[in-house]
């Protein structure tokens, strides 16, 4: 059998992105190929539980990239049986590959798939850019009520897919189910500690991966540890992760 294959999703997102219609699914298409697919929500979404010990939104990709993947690997892993397991990460999903990578090399992953996954930052692109600055007094919170935000723009982003174009999705690849889909049921709070580890990996220009250490520890450790087979996706149009931000890896 293919080696189990574990679909991580990017920020702001939950388990439901990965499949906004039964035809827009990359887990049934896995599954058709005889894969064993498994959907990862990490730490601070609806699916998930709060650690023993821990605050439920006292986290950051760290913590997803060191404590929730290898958990989830080891898991699929033990169900299994099988030595070692794939992962497919779109975005933050990526990131948090990397982060793994630079600390535990490449040892329980079978192949790695990062899909518009930055792992160089910096000002960043309008219309996030513009976005970001006010932004930052709601990530002071533990919880930023992001999702209701999303929640009140939901009818824009649905009606009128140049709206939600500006961020989320290419107007032509989405009919109004999916983005109804995407808005209403793929988006979550997540912590804001998260979001301003995000900011503060910006402002420092950092590229995740390169190997030089940080004082703050933002981004320590080498991508030189992944042996893994490795197939990076990226798009010249992508305002969130522009090109320049994914080719150091």
């Amino acid at each position: 059998r293919p080696a189990p294959v574990i679909l991580g999703h990017g920020i702001l997102m939950t388990r439901l992105c990965w499949e906004l219609a039964p035809w827009l699914s990359v887990p049934r298409m896995l599954a058709a190929r005889g894969h064993d697919v498994f959907v990862a929500e990490y730490r601070g979404t609806p699916g998930s539980r709060r650690p023993p010990g821990q605050a439920r939104w006292a986290y950051d990709a760290r913590d997803h990239a060191w404590k929730d993947m290898p958990a989830l690997l080891d898991t699929v892993r033990a169900i299994t049986g099988a030595p070692r397991a794939s992962w497919v990460g779109h975005s933050m999903g990526g990131l948090v590959a990397y982060l793994y990578a630079t600390r535990f090399g490449s040892e329980r992953l079978e192949r790695l798939v990062t899909l518009g996954s930055p792992c160089r930052f910096g000002p960043g692109r309008p219309p996030l850019r513009w976005f970001l600055a006010p932004a930052e007094p709601l990530l002071r919170w533990g919880r930023p009520p992001l999702s209701l935000l999303l929640f009140l723009v939901l009818p824009f982003a649905v009606f009128v897919p140049a709206f939600g174009s500006a961020l989320a999705f290419r107007r032509d690849h989405l009919g109004i189910r999916a983005r109804a889909g995407l808005f209403g049921g793929a988006f979550a709070d997540v912590a804001g500690r998260l979001h301003r580890w995000f900011l503060l990996l910006k402002r420092a220009r950092r590229t995740v991966g390169d190997g030089s250490e940080d004082p703050e520890g933002l981004a320590p450790g080498s991508l030189a540890r992944l042996e893994a087979p490795f197939l990076l996706v990226a798009a010249s149009g992508d305002r969130i992760a522009p090109l320049a931000s994914v080719l150091p890896a």
